[in-house]
C-alpha cells in the first residue's frame, strides 16, 4: 500500500446483526502505521416523501417534491435516494439548485425568499449539481457545499411521472446543515392590467393618469379576484434593474407582492 490515509470497514452479510471484532494489522515496515482509531459516526438526518398526483412531475421537474437544505460550514455532504416503494425500477436522479439569496438591508439579514417557499422556477446558474442517472432503488452520491448566502433545494425526481415513495438523507461528518421539505406557495391569483378599463383616465398618447384610477382599479381586481399589474412598471426584472450595466441583474432576487 502507499503512503497515506485509508478507512477500514468491518461489516457483516445481513443488517442489523450485533457482534464483537478486534482488528489487528501486522506489517514489517518500521513505524508503518502512525495512527489506528475509530471515526466517530456520521451525522444523518432522513426526510420521507412521495410522489403522487401533482408532486409525481417526472424527470428534474420543479412539481417534484422539494427539500431545503440549509449548511453552516464547508463541508462533504453525502446525498442518498432510497426507494421505499415496490413499484417498478425506474431510473433514479437529484438535483441540487440554489434558492435565492439573502441579502443584508439596513443592517439586517431579510430573506429574499421568504420561509423556505417552493421554487417555481430555474435561472440559469441555479443548478449546482445533478446526481448520476441510474435505473436503481438506492441513489448516493457525494458532494462538498460552501456556506453560502443561499439555501439549497434538492429535488428527486424518476424518470417517469408515476407514483412512488422514498427517504432522502444528508450525512455529514458534523451537525452543520439542516434539513426541511419546502413550504406550498398556496393558490396564486391571477393577474389583471384593465388597460382597456383605464384608457380613459388617462392622456391621449401617455402613461400617466389625468385623475386618480385607484377606486376603479379596486373594483375591477374585487369583480374579478384579480392582483392589479401595472403595464407600464410590472414587477419583474426588467422593471426593477433597468438601466444597470448591460441591462441585467448580477442578484437574484424573488418580486413580492
Amino acid at each position: 500500500m502507499n503512503r497515506g490515509t485509508y478507512n477500514i470497514i468491518p461489516c457483516l452479510e445481513k443488517p442489523g446483526t450485533i457482534g464483537k471484532f478486534t482488528i489487528r494489522i501486522d506489517t514489517n515496515g518500521i513505524d508503518a502505521i502512525e495512527d489506528l482509531y475509530q471515526i466517530d459516526p456520521m451525522i444523518v438526518k432522513s426526510i420521507t416523501g412521495k410522489w403522487e398526483g401533482p408532486t409525481a412531475g417526472g424527470y428534474q421537474s420543479l412539481s417534484n417534491p422539494q427539500y431545503v437544505l440549509e449548511v453552516s460550514k464547508k463541508a462533504r455532504y453525502v446525498i442518498t435516494v432510497d426507494r421505499t416503494d415496490k413499484g417498478e425500477l425506474e431510473g433514479l436522479i437529484f438535483i441540487i439548485v440554489r434558492g435565492a439569496s439573502k441579502f443584508i438591508l439596513q443592517r439586517k439579514l431579510i430573506n429574499r425568499q421568504g420561509d423556505k417557499k417552493r421554487l417555481l422556477e430555474l435561472r440559469d446558474g441555479d443548478l449546482i449539481h445533478e446526481s448520476a442517472y441510474v435505473k436503481t432503488v438506492h441513489l448516493s452520491q457525494a458532494f462538498t457545499l460552501d456556506v453560502a448566502t443561499h439555501p439549497y433545494y434538492i429535488i428527486p425526481s424518476m424518470t417517469t411521472k408515476k407514483s412512488g415513495s422514498f427517504k432522502l438523507s444528508v450525512e455529514c461528518a458534523e451537525d452543520f446543515f439542516q434539513l426541511s421539505e419546502a413550504q406550498n406557495r398556496g393558490s396564486v391569483k391571477k393577474e389583471g392590467s384593465y388597460e382597456n378599463e383605464l384608457k380613459d383616465y388617462k392622456y391621449e398618447g401617455s402613461k400617466f393618469y389625468k385623475k386618480n384610477p385607484v377606486e376603479l382599479i379596486i373594483q375591477q381586481c374585487k369583480k374579478n379576484g384579480t392582483m392589479f399589474v401595472d403595464p407600464d412598471f410590472p414587477p419583474n426584472d426588467e422593471s426593477v434593474n433597468k438601466g444597470t450595466q448591460g441591462g441585467e441583474s448580477k442578484q437574484h432576487l424573488l418580486l413580492r407582492r
